[in-house]
């Protein structure tokens, strides 16, 4: 056993116990820090203690020091456990630098001792230093440690793992397997999740917290008591601008050929709303609802009709986005997709291409276009900003590499020391960048060669890039986690301003409503997060130890584990109710206390803009979904029908609805009952294939990318295939960088390798 016991780190004083004088800190009186370096903050002092010998998520917002936190504990591990190591994760190579650089700046340990590992690094180097003792501290990529884990890395002798960005810890994100093998195969072992926002629905935080088996959630905002000090106010502005005059011929044409398409899907009873009233999500619902109706449809006939709708409903999709791209993003953003869609194989959008009005959109776009009313503006707040401070740095934010190249050449046209910073996905259409061109274009930021950064989401996770002055979002966002990225990229140093463009009557009104809604939400899912997590501890619950990974993966190691969390369900919530009453008189005094962001009155008057953010009961597809994902997890083993639905109700769905999701889901032959357990179909085939000798095979696969109408993936991990949608024959749908065990059949065509999918038999 090496160092301290799990018992014994948590016998070490805890929040409550430290003195009141944080000299005193068992996280400060440590020999390793170099105190000269550090600016000593009491709330970052506490929330390090508090991770001392327990999985925990520290949600603090960008700016407010996490890395720091992550040092006091390493130094913490690496003094009381001198024979341990400490492992670093970070989605990017410039982030993993960025930490490496700031634990040598921070700490009394030799460079040499820490060592960052990438892809680019090769595998015979990578087990050199993974072997190496001399190494005391690593910085890694999560792909690189899970690929290594598979070729027989051992973390046995790391005391504490650090995973950065905890917010991607979803789904089949390389996070999540590293955890499952990490608390289930060693002992005495500790996680210390950091994020600036881990999401705004109580379900995304949930499964970050499953997934890295979090037993404390520390969380801090701008508001505290002891974090407002260290606080500088960033200043929210809008800009709200009509789209330009000429735009509305651009605008008619695109609806013309839009509502001809939604008429087809009224007319086959898919559409019940007005034209002007579709969204984007239900044009994606109804997509899915034709996809179930090809599974499960007998006559060829029909079958047939439901492809041709299901192109229908994807040219609509097309052409609602490129109205959307048109009015919140320009005429420029609009030519550039419309460009590429010419030279897509796509069914739907040669089928689009084919319409004679689509040839005169583009005639009209082939000449001179008007610059979107937000550019404008943009320009007469980059002049404002230099004229009153020339030694500023700027970032734009925008969500589309079109869109972010097009701003850089005007800015540059205009003089302006503007660069753009893109991600490093390859795209023949985009520009894109590696990440060492990435390092360099911060440094050049930092010194101030550049003074404007026009970035897409890339700028928006971790970097540290240097204080701003101004931050501008080109277009409102949805997601709460990048509101929250974005906005902490001003005010470090001093008061910053944050300005974020909107075109009106546009999805950026709504946009902006929702982000500002999840933000407001996300401390009172952390607090019933935590609540749950205290609940549990009560109940007698741990995290599992020395387990199989499947068993990780579901938080149970047997039936009667099952039977307990079921049978437990109504002490829980009686023993959670009995909590917040407890708590309730100092919720209300705190929620008081705490300042609310007020939408701007203009969002707040708009109907229109509302309407569409309407919170309503789960449907039956999207239950069918979390089924379905369940059972995958469960792959060739099955899952108990009983179970299944005791788990569900318990996390308080309907048992009515549960057992219409699973008649749907068995009518489609996605999954199929035996002896009382529930498998996915794929399982059934493999069987029959056995039997008839139809030579099906099990391989694993991993999705390395998407394109229009393919998919390519890597095959037991030792050949590239492409999955074209026609030899995809249940249209299963595969999501990107995640891995599956699935059976097909592997063919060469045409000099290359195919992969006819014929199902999935489980998710990894």
């Amino acid at each position: 056993m090496r160092g301290y016991s799990s018992n014994e780190i948590q016998s070490k004083p805890s929040v409550n116990e430290a003195s009141e004088n944080i000299d005193d800190s068992i996280i400060l009186n440590n020999p390793l820090l170099k105190k000269d370096k550090i600016e000593v903050r009491e709330y970052q002092v506490k929330i390090a203690e508090s991770s001392i010998g327990k999985n925990t998520l520290v949600i603090l917002p960008t700016a407010l020091g996490k890395t720091i936190i992550a040092v006091y504990v390493s130094a913490y591990y690496l003094h009381n456990q001198p024979n341990s190591r400490i492992l670093v994760m970070a989605p990017t190579k410039p982030l993993l630098n960025q930490h490496k650089e700031r634990f040598t700046q921070l700490l009394n340990i030799d460079a040499r001792q820490l060592r960052v590992l990438t892809g680019e690094t090769s595998p015979e180097e990578r087990r050199l230093w993974w072997n190496s003792r001399n190494v005391k501290i690593l910085f890694a990529t999560p792909e690189v440690v899970r690929n290594d884990l598979e070729n027989g890395l051992s973390l046995e002798d790391f005391s504490l793992l650090i995973f950065d960005e905890a917010h991607r810890a979803r789904k089949g994100y390389a996070y999540t397997n590293i955890a499952q093998h990490y608390v289930s195969y060693y002992k005495n072992t500790c996680i210390l999740a950091l994020t600036a926002s881990p999401g705004g629905s109580i379900d995304r935080v949930r499964e970050i917290v499953k997934n890295l088996f979090i037993e404390n959630i520390v969380y801090r905002s701008e508001y505290d008591e002891d974090v407002s000090p260290y606080i500088h106010k960033v200043r929210l502005e809008y800009r709200v601008v009509e789209p330009p005059k000429s735009y509305e011929r651009y605008a008619k044409l695109i609806k013309e050929i839009l509502e001809d398409y939604l008429r087809e899907l009224r007319e086959a009873d898919l559409i019940k709303k007005e034209y002007k009233q579709v969204s984007r999500k239900d044009l994606l619902e109804i997509g899915e609802t034709l996809r179930e109706k090809i599974k499960t449809e007998k006559n060829k006939y029909v079958r047939g009709l439901s492809w041709n709708l299901l192109l229908t409903q994807n040219t609509a999709l097309i052409l609602l986005h490129a109205l959307e791209l048109l009015l919140s993003q320009g005429a420029y953003t609009l030519k550039r997709f419309l460009m590429n869609l010419i030279t897509s194989e796509k069914k739907s959008h040669r089928r689009l291409m084919k319409d004679p009005r689509f040839q005169v959109l583009m005639n009209m776009l082939k000449v001179e276009l008007e610059e979107h009313s937000k550019i404008q503006v943009l320009i007469e707040e980059l002049d404002r900003q230099f004229n009153l401070e020339p030694r500023s740095r700027v970032i734009i934010f925008t969500q589309y590499r079109d869109t972010a190249e097009h701003l850089v050449n005007i800015l540059k046209a205009r003089n302006f020391k503007a660069e753009i910073f893109v991600g490093q996905r390859k795209d023949k259409n985009s520009v894109y960048m590696s990440q060492r061109d990435q390092l360099q274009i911060i440094k050049r930021f930092r010194e101030g060669s550049i003074h404007v950064l026009v970035s897409t989401s890339i700028g928006e996770e971790g970097l540290d890039i240097p204080q701003c002055s101004l931050v501008i979002f080109y277009e409102p966002i949805p997601s709460e986690i990048r509101f929250i990225q974005r906005r902490g990229r001003t005010g470090r140093v001093r008061t910053g301003r944050c300005i974020i463009l909107i075109t009106k009557r546009t999805l950026d009104e709504v946009y902006l409503e929702s982000a500002y809604k999840k933000v407001k939400k996300v401390k009172d899912i952390i607090e019933k997060i935590n609540q749950e997590i205290k609940q549990k501890n009560l109940l007698g619950y741990t995290n599992p130890t020395n387990i199989s990974i499947s068993e990780a993966t579901h938080g149970v190691t047997d039936k009667n584990s099952i039977l307990k969390n079921s049978l437990t369900c109504d002490s829980s919530r009686k023993a959670l109710k009995e909590m917040e009453t407890e708590n309730y008189t100092h919720k209300l005094k705190e929620e008081k206390e705490t300042p609310t962001l007020n939408l701007p009155r203009y969002i707040e008057q708009s109907k229109e803009a509302t309407s569409t953010i309407v919170k309503s009961k789960i449907s039956i597809t999207k239950l069918s979904k979390i089924i379905y994902k369940r059972i995958l997890k469960s792959g060739e083993e099955g899952f108990p029908r009983r179970f299944l639905i005791e788990e569900l109700s318990c996390d308080g769905y309907d048992i009515s609805e549960i057992n219409r999701a699973l008649k749907k889901l068995l009518k489609s032959q996605r999954l199929y009952e035996e002896d009382g357990r529930l498998y996915p179909i794929a399982r059934h085939k493999l069987e029959r294939s056995r039997r008839l000798g139809e030579g099906l095979r099990k391989f694993k696969v991993f999705v390395e990318e998407i394109y229009p109408g393919k998919i390519l993936v890597l095959v037991n991990e030792r050949w590239r295939a492409v999955i074209p949608v026609e030899m995809n024959d249940e249209l299963i749908s595969l999501k990107k960088n995640s891995e599956y065990v699935v059976i097909g059949k592997l063919l060469r065509i045409e000099g290359r390798l195919h992969l006819r999918l014929h199902g999935v038999v489980r998710e990894l």
